[in-house]
């Protein structure tokens, strides 16, 4: 990885590029044991004792440990449980990294040149999914959709899909993950229903919610360990150490930003690195479209996560004028 650089007027280390990101750690590695899922019948005997299998090296075989006990316990080690073994046999070691890139969303009037070419509202989805393998659900954070959506889109995906998620606003912004607990409901009922079709879980905190460690970790606290999450903080009080100490606890990640305004710092905190590109205009948050040179930059950060065994979701949000499909086949092609 390139070294940083200085010269901040924050003091943080700057990174070269055209993003012009920081890193707050000369190291943000972080390693974690993973475990392989067992089988159905193995799956099926945990759900109903709502335990987990957790590889733990002292120990050879497997032991359960209680879901809620284990997301109490802060998630030192990387959990693979229930209701993902019932339907995803999939292992979670390294050799199995994946790269998702996407867009932020998928049904746009002004995609029809770039994208649709004529294709329905109705097929929108289905063209989408022609061509990419993911896509970050952004309706849900205004109206959280029934369970039967859900349900409907884990049936319609192709198989290696991925859908990530956008928590509600009624969860971030509203009540700004206060008595979170209603939400949690609906959200693990939601990502039972995608199985295997699920991503990540996106939650975006807005930009006048200050620091509160205490209320962040109480909230991924009593998210079970088969929900990945990713957080992207809009207030310059959470890019901190002791925040990116939380989320490596709970294996949540820190959301990659890159955006007008938007810090943009190099931390990994969980086995998969999250991004979401807003755009590169240094004036209007998702304006503008990427140059190959960007792109080129982003693709090397890609393959350095990759290099750590992490799994990449990356979302393109400058939807304006088809940007967003434009930037992200062009990433997909740097990356081979």
């Amino acid at each position: 990885m390139t070294a940083p650089v200085r010269g901040s007027a924050s003091g943080w280390p700057r990174w070269p590029g055209p993003p012009a990101c920081s890193l707050l750690s000369a190291d943000p590695t972080y390693t974690t044991p993973f475990t392989t899922v067992g089988d159905d019948t193995t799956a099926a005997t945990l759900v109903a004792q709502r335990t987990c299998p957790v590889d733990v090296a002292a120990n050879a075989g497997e032991e359960t440990v209680p879901v809620m006990s284990m997301v109490k316990s802060a998630r030192t080690v990387r959990p693979v449980c229930a209701v993902t073994c019932r339907r995803l046999a999939l292992s979670t070691k390294v050799d199995r990294v994946g790269t998702w890139i996407g867009t932020s969303g998928w049904s746009y009037e002004h995609w029809q040149d770039v994208l649709y070419h004529g294709c329905s509202p109705a097929d929108r989805l289905a063209r989408y999914v022609a061509e990419f393998d993911t896509v970050e659900l952004n309706a849900s954070f205004y109206r959280w959709p029934r369970d039967a959506a859900f349900t409907s889109w884990q049936r319609r995906l192709p198989d290696g899909f991925r859908m990530s998620v956008k928590a509600p606003r009624a969860l971030t912004h509203a009540r700004k993950l206060y008595a979170p607990e209603y939400w949690v409901g609906r959200i693990t009922a939601a990502w039972d229903r995608l199985y295997d079709k699920r991503g990540v879980l996106l939650v975006q905190l807005p930009p006048g919610m200050e620091r509160d460690d205490a209320r962040l970790d109480y909230f991924l606290g009593l998210l079970p360990c088969w929900v990945p999450t990713a957080v992207e903080f809009r207030h310059p009080s959470w890019v901190c150490e002791g925040v990116f100490a939380l989320l490596e606890r709970h294996q949540s990640a820190y959301v990659v930003m890159s955006g007008a305004g938007l810090p943009c710092v190099l931390r990994a905190t969980a086995p998969t690195a999250y991004v979401r590109l807003h755009g590169p205009d240094n004036h209007w948050l998702y304006g503008g479209s990427y140059s190959d040179d960007d792109l080129r930059w982003w693709a090397d950060r890609i393959r350095e996560w990759q290099g750590q065994g992490r799994d990449v979701y990356a979302y393109f949000n400058n939807d304006g004028g088809g940007n967003a499909v434009r930037n992200a086949r062009t990433l997909r092609s740097f990356l081979g």
